[in-house]
Parts: structure tokens; C-alpha cells; sequence
């Protein structure tokens, strides 16, 4: 018996001896009075108390995890504690150890990342009362994992740099080819401009009419679409550029303007992100970048809208209701004029559909809304939009009006104000880029919605009256 002892008390010290000499950190805390009840020492080496600060119990728990860390670890325990009795016992017999990551403190006060693997001690009735936790330093691992993540964000970036310098190469190709084209057509601005200074006695508002798409006289509707008619029916007096002439050149040159400058905004506003990302967030420098970053989505926004004006802007087609879709705007329309606006709608309910950009007709509406609030110009005033479907049967022009609509099926959008309504004059160029009766307007607005119906084969009729109001009618084919 003796002998029995003695080899269980030696299998003992060498079990002790084991966990002593573990190369991780091991501790043992008494969860029922909180203390702490074992270390090993590697434990003793790694939070650098002595086995003095030990033997005393000198060594709070609390001491051991960095602010806020020591909460955490005990809001874990209670939540083992809360656990069902069936529960923990299966916990215990399958020898479960949760993983956990805690920032710890050691004995002069510095703080490390730690990853612990606790498992519990059970009571003969399956109580917990103490836990056993494995502590390992992961700093290494951190500030490789760290490394890593620097040395990926700056293969990206390199990757980045080099996708924009590429983006750059063909930029340059695609501007030396755009400038090709601009110059080409050179010729056709510099006669359309000299035919603008040899008539120069002529009055303005004729000037106007004679560069200006036809338009009926009065209060009546005029067409300013694009329809193929427009310069089939005699050619333009000698000397004298036709409105269709004009346009085209007028589109050529801003889509090739839009194209180069999306290229160099592309640029500028990768640059730029990169240039944010590399600055910490107080750094002087980011305030006059993020300020570049700015003017460039807005300038990127005002070459979208050149871009719809010269109706070549790519658009996705797809079934859309004209009706369905101004219903859903409703909300969103009555916050583009003020309080002392009616709006009222008439929309047909049994509307075909049309093939269409839903976006690009959400961009016409609210184009069109933002025009009709400003020609009401804040007074008391209604808005009134109407949907429908007007079959048409005779493609020849009738009356004084130049162009009618092509034989078919239209489902046409009107929109109609109260407001000042627009002369002659003002009429004749409402859809010119750049042109705008507001002090802050860009006049951009109603000549991208020119470009985006005439590149839906629509046709836009016109017709206002000074102190009367305006209505447009917009027509598109149903297929």
C-alpha cells in the first residue's frame, strides 16, 4: 500500500511538474469566491509576476485584462453559468474549450493581444465552479497578419496606379482621335458662324427662327423633335445652315467633348481617392483634395447631362409605364416646388407601355417639373400632368404646322403650368445648351431632355402664351 502511495504521489509531482513547465501560459480561477487559484511558469514569465506576487495573493483578476476587457470575460462566464445543468455536463464530457481573443495586461502596465482556451470545472453535481484557461501572446501573429494586409493594400494599390496609368495611355489615343473628329468639324461651326455675322442686319428673333428647329407661330403647338423630316422637305437657302445641319454638328462636337472630359475626370477622381486613402484623417492636405474630389463628381454630373443632350447617351430599354412610373415620383415631385403649387394629375389608367430608360424618363419629369416651378416663380400656381394615348392617321403635315406626327400609336406626357409663359424669342431657344432665363441656371436642363426624347424616337411639341402658362406635350411611339 505504501508503494502504491508513493508511486501515485510521484505520478503526481511529475503531472504538477508538467503543467509548471507547460510552454503556454496556464491559470486556474476559482469562479465561486473570484481568485485566482494556479499559475504556471510560463504564466509567471509572460504577465511578469513573480511567484512571491503569487504565494501573497497579491494578483487581482482584473489586473490581468486591459480596460473594459475584464467585463467582457465575465459576462462569457455568466453566460456558461446560465446554461442548462444538461448542458454543461455534455460541455464537460466532450472536453469542449471555447477560444476567445482578450486584450491583457501584464505586471508594468503594457498590453497584449491574447488568445485563450478555457474549459471548466464541474462539481460532483455538475456545477461549475472553476475554469482553466490556456493564455498565448499572438503578437507576432497580429503584426504579421498586419503585414500582410499592408503588403496587399499595397499590391492593390500598385495595381491601381497601373490600371489608371493604362486608363491615362488610352485616354491620350482616344483624345488624339476625338480632336481628329472635333476638327473635322471645325469647318461646320466656322460657316454656321459666319453665316450668323453676314446676317447681322437681320432681326433677332428672325435670326433666331432660321437656326432654330420650326416652330408654329402664336400659341399653338410647335415640334421640336427630331423626327427625319426635318430636312426632307427643301434644302436650306444658299449660304444659310439648316437647323439639322446644326444640330448634328452641335452633337457631334459635345459628345466628343463629354467623352474626353469623362476620361480626364476619371483620372482626376482615382487619383484622388487613392491620394485620401494614404492621408491620415487630420492631415492638412485632405480638406483641399477632397474639395478637387467634389468639383469633379460635379463636373462629372454636368458632362452626364451634356451627354443626354446629344441623345447618345447609353440607356437600358425596358417595359415602362409612363402612368405607374409618375405615380411612383409623386412623392418625390411635390418636394421640387413649394407649398403654394397645386399639383394635379390625370393618368390614364390603361396606359400601353413604352421601351424606354426608366431613369432617363425620371430625368425628363423632373426636368421638366423644375421648369415648370420655375416659370411659376414661387407665386400661387398649378401644375397639371397628363398621360394618354393619341392615335394619329395622316403623316403630312397639316396648317401651319411644319412637322406633324408619323402615322402610329403615341403615348404622350404633358406637363402644364400657369406661369409667366415665354416669348417668341425665348421660346425659339429654350432647348439651346447653355441657354436660361434663371441667373443660376446652367440651361442644360430642357436641352438633355430634348436629347434623351429624341434618342427614345420622341417628338416634343410646345405650346405657351406670356402671362398664360406653358404646356409640353411629349409624344413616343408605343413600339
Amino acid at each position: 500500500m505504501d508503494s502504491l502511495i508513493k508511486e501515485l504521489q510521484s505520478l503526481r509531482n511529475q503531472f504538477n511538474d508538467f503543467l509548471y513547465y507547460l510552454p503556454e501560459a496556464l491559470l486556474e480561477i476559482d469562479i465561486v469566491v473570484p481568485h485566482l487559484t494556479y499559475m504556471n511558469r510560463m504564466a509567471h514569465i509572460l504577465f511578469g509576476y513573480s511567484e512571491e506576487d503569487f504565494a501573497r495573493g497579491s494578483i487581482e483578476i482584473p489586473q490581468l485584462f486591459a480596460e473594459q476587457e475584464f467585463e467582457r470575460a465575465v459576462a462569457l462566464i455568466k453566460s456558461y453559468v446560465a446554461e442548462s445543468r444538461a448542458q454543461q455536463q455534455q460541455y464537460s464530457r466532450s472536453g469542449r474549450q471555447d477560444i476567445y481573443e482578450f486584450m491583457m495586461r501584464k505586471k508594468d502596465g503594457s498590453v497584449f493581444p491574447a488568445e485563450t482556451q478555457t474549459s471548466f470545472v464541474l462539481d460532483k453535481n455538475g456545477v461549475p465552479i472553476a475554469m482553466r484557461t490556456l493564455i498565448r501572446d499572438v503578437s507576432e501573429r497580429k503584426q504579421a497578419e498586419e503585414a500582410r494586409l499592408r503588403a496587399l493594400a499595397a499590391e492593390t494599390r500598385a495595381q491601381t496606379v497601373e490600371a489608371l496609368n493604362q486608363t491615362l495611355q488610352k485616354e491620350i489615343a482616344e483624345r488624339t482621335r476625338v480632336e481628329k473628329a472635333l476638327r473635322e468639324s471645325e469647318d461646320r461651326y466656322r460657316k454656321l458662324f459666319e453665316n450668323h455675322v453676314s446676317r447681322a442686319d437681320t432681326s433677332l428673333a428672325s435670326t433666331r427662327l432660321n437656326a432654330a428647329p420650326p416652330i408654329r407661330s402664336g400659341s399653338h403647338l410647335h415640334d421640336t423633335g427630331a423626327s427625319q423630316s426635318e430636312s426632307a422637305s427643301q434644302p436650306p437657302p444658299e449660304g444659310q445652315i439648316s437647323w439639322t445641319q446644326t444640330a448634328e454638328g452641335l452633337d457631334d462636337f459635345a459628345g466628343g467633348m463629354a467623352h474626353l472630359f469623362n476620361n480626364l475626370l476619371t483620372i482626376i477622381l482615382g487619383n484622388a481617392n487613392l491620394a485620401l486613402q494614404d492621408l491620415p484623417e487630420n492631415a492638412p492636405l485632405r480638406n483641399p483634395i477632397e474639395q478637387i474630389e467634389a468639383a469633379a463628381l460635379r463636373a462629372a454630373e454636368l458632362t452626364n447631362q451634356i451627354v443626354a443632350f446629344t441623345g447618345k447617351a447609353r440607356f437600358n430599354a425596358q417595359s415602362v409605364n409612363l402612368s405607374t412610373l409618375l405615380i411612383e415620383m409623386q412623392p418625390m415631385l411635390r418636394t421640387l416646388v413649394t407649398e403654394r403649387v397645386k399639383l394635379s394629375y390625370a393618368l390614364a389608367a390603361d396606359l400601353p407601355d413604352i421601351q424606354a430608360d426608366a431613369a432617363q424618363m425620371q430625368q425628363v419629369v423632373s426636368n421638366l417639373f423644375l421648369n415648370a416651378s420655375d416659370a411659376i416663380n414661387g407665386q400661387d400656381g398649378e401644375i397639371t400632368v397628363t398621360t394618354g394615348l393619341q392615335q394619329t392617321n395622316d403623316a403630312v403635315p397639316a396648317g401651319n404646322q411644319p412637322e406633324a406626327l408619323p402615322r402610329g400609336a403615341y403615348v404622350f406626357l404633358e406637363i402644364r403650368d400657369t406661369g409667366g409663359g415665354m416669348t417668341e424669342e425665348t421660346r425659339a431657344r429654350m432647348f439651346e445648351p447653355f441657354f436660361s432665363t434663371k441667373f443660376t441656371g446652367r440651361g442644360l436642363g430642357l436641352a438633355a431632355v430634348r436629347g434623351i426624347v429624341r434618342s427614345h424616337r420622341g417628338i416634343i411639341q410646345v405650346a405657351s402664351e406670356v402671362g398664360r402658362g406653358t404646356a409640353i406635350k411629349i409624344f413616343f411611339p408605343t413600339s
